[in-house]
């Protein structure tokens, strides 16, 4: 929301989430903007009674995009539009009410057909105010915010003195000029850059950099926020896939490692106290990563192992049955890749929580026979 006082009837204007604006009201008049679904102005409603130049009207544009003529529905030209090279409406007096100047066709797009507020005389570019009479918008280019990072909570991006700027370029350095002082060849779409492909050098070079040619394409045709939020997670994940890779790597270099960093993190309490119990039991370790190079996969975790002399002689996995009473086809193919990589063949151990719904709740699951999970049986539904 956003009142503006002037000589006559105070005026409030508001604006949706994406800073296109929804209403305008003067003096009791309310004004109604809609748009489309790529975020182009679509109609306009007012309380306010008027009496239209012509039922159907229509706009003839410059290669800007400034409205130039305002014709009916047979072609005849109800209005005419000139302006200075930064905006300003030319009026002269050859430039009479006969010819179509000076008339009050109530079509509200001027300059670069942006939005121009009769109470002030601006023009609205979405992100600022600009001055056709000055040449330079009202306030700075600055970056007011983006989205959080998923990961933390916090801001993504932290702008930097010159958020929009091309540093290579000193004619983008002032923040409050106008489409790099060439107002004749450039516009600016949303009141930050003249040129979306290459504005905000901190932001969409950074995600051409590590997004490439489809990141900065994205960027290009949707604007510099969306493709920084897409480069942003795009470079997240890979680092999440990368750090994994590392992680596994070194695992299956050093052979099979006791005490895992993340320890407690697999698994319901239940689940863990069991695995606790059947690590003390055989005076072994919890959550150790086996390395098995021949198996479904890279490495896998015990519940409970014991390694001696660099050599795995016990393991314990801990199964939660599925609600027929069976063990898990992902836990039998685990138990294979393990066997076959240690020659153990692992003993189950049943969740704490889980031994109630057993017929004997003193009795650990059915010990997994390693060839049931063979890729011969897998790959044939069993």
């Amino acid at each position: 929301m956003c009142p503006v006082q002037t000589t006559g009837a105070a005026t409030t204007y508001s604006y949706d989430g994406d800073g296109h604006r929804v209403t305008k009201t003067t003096g009791g008049n309310t004004t109604l903007y809609i748009y489309s679904g790529a975020g182009e102005l679509a109609a306009e409603y007012s309380t306010q009674a008027q009496t239209p130049l012509c039922n159907t009207c229509f706009l003839a544009v410059d290669h800007l995009g400034s409205t130039r003529m305002v014709m009916d529905e047979s072609g005849a030209v109800k209005a005419r539009h000139d302006y200075f090279p930064w905006g300003e409406e030319l009026l002269t007096a050859s430039r009479t009410g006969a010819l179509g100047y000076q008339a009050n066709d109530g079509v509200s797009q001027k300059f670069t057909g942006k939005e121009r507020d009769g109470e002030t005389g601006l023009d609205y570019f979405e992100a600022r105010y600009f001055s056709s009479a000055q040449g330079r918008f009202t306030s700075p280019d600055e970056f007011k915010g983006g989205f959080l990072d998923a990961f933390s909570g916090q801001a993504a991006f932290q702008a930097g003195p010159l958020p929009y700027a091309d540093i290579s370029d000193p004619q983008t350095l002032n923040k409050y000029s106008y489409v790099r002082n060439n107002p004749l060849r450039y516009t600016d779409p949303d009141g930050h850059c003249f040129d979306p492909s290459s504005c905000g050098v901190e932001f969409a070079g950074a995600g051409s950099l590590l997004g490439g040619p489809i990141g900065g394409g994205i960027g290009a045709v949707v604007g510099v926020a969306t493709g920084a939020t897409i480069v942003y997670f795009g470079v997240k994940a890979v680092q999440a896939v990368q750090a994994e890779n590392t992680s596994e790597a070194e695992q299956n270099a050093t052979g099979a490692s006791a005490g895992s960093s993340r320890p407690g993190t697999l698994g319901k309490p239940d689940h863990q106290q069991t695995a606790n119990e059947e690590a003390q039991k055989m005076g072994g370790t919890r959550e150790v990563t086996i390395p098995t190079p021949e198996g479904q996969k890279g490495s896998r975790r015990a519940d409970a192992a014991k390694v001696e002399n660099g050599k795995v002689t016990q393991v314990t996995q801990v199964y939660r049955p599925t609600p027929a009473g069976n063990i898990p086809k992902r836990e039998k193919q685990a138990a294979a890749d393990i066997e076959k990589a240690t020659g153990v063949k692992p003993k189950n151990g049943v969740c704490a929580a889980c031994k109630a719904a057993m017929h004997d709740g003193r009795h650990h699951l059915p010990m997994i026979d390693a060839s049931e999970a063979s890729p011969e049986r897998v790959k044939g539904g069993q």
